[in-house]
């Protein structure tokens, strides 16, 4: 009974064997390797794009910031006066002037623009700085020499946009914004491509009621 049971055990590891032998080479002839593929992404940067500003030249300019701190680049165009006492610069786009004006003076500085005799209608800017705080009129020229109050006395409006200024080294400087066209009665109407006649002076104190005895004069400036 015993040599029986030995004998089947032999036979079912004999069969055993011959299964797994069979099963594994059948399963090998029949997988195929598969690769993986890989997918590749080639990123082709786009060109990059300037965008044109409708009124700004193409030429690179400073940004215009009034901070009574005349900058390299800031104004297209500047006067300077024979005597060097005295400097007015500018630029402006399709509706807006941004000027800056310095003087040889620790008092207040000043331009009128389009007057018609002398002083007379002259639209007026005259800015000083007291206790380190600009101090900036908007004023319009009655009579051929003055009087030039302020426009809001008469009836106008203040028309100064923004502005800034600075007192160093024995200089006066301040920066202003207006429109071209205010439309104001006692301002000035400006036009881009006109030349535009001004007057500018200068004092050694910061009172508007003081008369200019530093250095005076006039000329004219173009806008583009």
């Amino acid at each position: 009974m015993k040599g029986v049971i030995v004998i089947i055990a032999f036979l079912s590891l004999l069969l055993l064997s011959v299964c797994i032998s069979g099963c594994s080479d059948q399963g090998s002839e029949g997988t195929e390797t598969v690769q993986p593929t890989v997918a590749k992404t080639t990123e082709t940067p786009l060109p990059t794009v300037m965008a044109e500003i409708p009124g700004e030249d193409k030429e690179e300019m400073t940004p215009w910031t009034p901070d009574g701190v005349i900058t390299e680049g800031e104004y297209k165009e500047v006067f300077r006066s024979d005597d060097g006492k005295f400097e007015f610069y500018w630029r402006n786009d399709d509706e807006k002037l941004y000027a800056g004006m310095s003087g040889n003076s620790e008092g207040w500085v000043s331009v009128g623009f389009s007057p018609t005799s002398v002083m007379k209608d002259a639209d007026i800017i005259l800015g000083y700085i007291e206790d380190s705080v600009l101090n900036i009129h908007d004023m319009y020229s009655i009579g051929i020499y003055g009087p030039h109050p302020d426009d809001t006395d008469m009836g106008g409006e203040y028309s100064i946009l923004s502005s800034g200024g600075m007192e160093k080294d024995g200089k006066t400087t301040v920066e202003f914004s207006r429109y071209l066209d205010t439309g104001d009665s006692y301002d000035s109407k400006l036009s881009k491509g006109t030349d535009v006649k001004f007057l500018w002076s200068v004092a050694e104190r910061d009172d508007p009621e003081f008369k200019h005895n530093v250095a005076k004069g006039s000329s004219s400036f173009r806008l583009s």
